[in-house]
């Protein structure tokens, strides 16, 4: 039994280090969107790094900036990251119940930031790619964009890792222990090798 939990310490270890990861990934996804793509109402400027100036002023009235039509990305993205958090936590508490809780979070993850990740993914490419937003807008903070949908494909890849993980800890909670023979107490009325060895040397 010592040698079976030894043996699942390691992927549950790594399981507890994938969740804190994603607990701090969707903080830094939260910070990003509300520091950098969803500005409020305002005029801006964006930095022209080809002619090395600054663009004309132009407006924004609170818009999401990884959108261009009426799903507001930005708020999705809250959700995702307060529920992800959430989800992570649950995780970490998962790891001290039966291995299949953990699966089953792990699995949640998974999916969870995989829909982000596509979303995300989509909308700011179309986003960037729409003709119709003036190219200064399309450039404000663009890179921002970029750095949103690199987290959300991290949080999948991290999750999916887990879930793995999570099914080895599984397979080795399930599997059948044997105590060592060094262990072995002899039945009673029966004699060990060594204590047969010591009557033949009396004799």
């Amino acid at each position: 039994m010592n040698n079976m939990m030894s043996a699942a310490r390691g992927p549950a270890a790594l399981v507890a280090f994938f969740g804190v990861v994603c607990f701090a990934l969707c903080i830094t996804t939260i910070v990003l969107i509300a520091d950098n793509l969803y500005p409020g109402a305002g005029t801006y400027q964006v930095y022209l790094p080809a002619l090395g100036v600054y663009s004309q002023p132009f407006y924004l009235d609170g818009t999401c900036l990884m959108t261009n039509n009426s799903i507001n990305v930005c708020r999705y993205g809250y959700s995702v990251a307060a529920i992800g958090m959430l989800s992570s936590l649950v995780l970490l508490a998962a790891l001290c119940a039966p291995a299949i809780l953990t699966i089953l979070m792990s699995a949640f993850n998974t999916i969870w930031f995989m829909a982000w990740a596509i979303t995300s993914t989509v909308y700011s490419n179309n986003f960037a790619g729409d003709d119709t937003i003036p190219q200064a807008v399309r450039d404000y903070n663009g890179k921002y964009r970029r750095d949103v949908f690199a987290l959300a494909w991290t949080m999948f890849s991290v999750s999916l890792v887990s879930l793995v993980l999570a099914f080895a800890c599984k397979k080795k909670e399930t599997e059948p222990s044997y105590p060592e023979a060094a262990h072995e107490k002899p039945m009673p009325g029966t004699t060990t090798p060594a204590a047969e060895a010591a009557e033949y040397s009396k004799v």
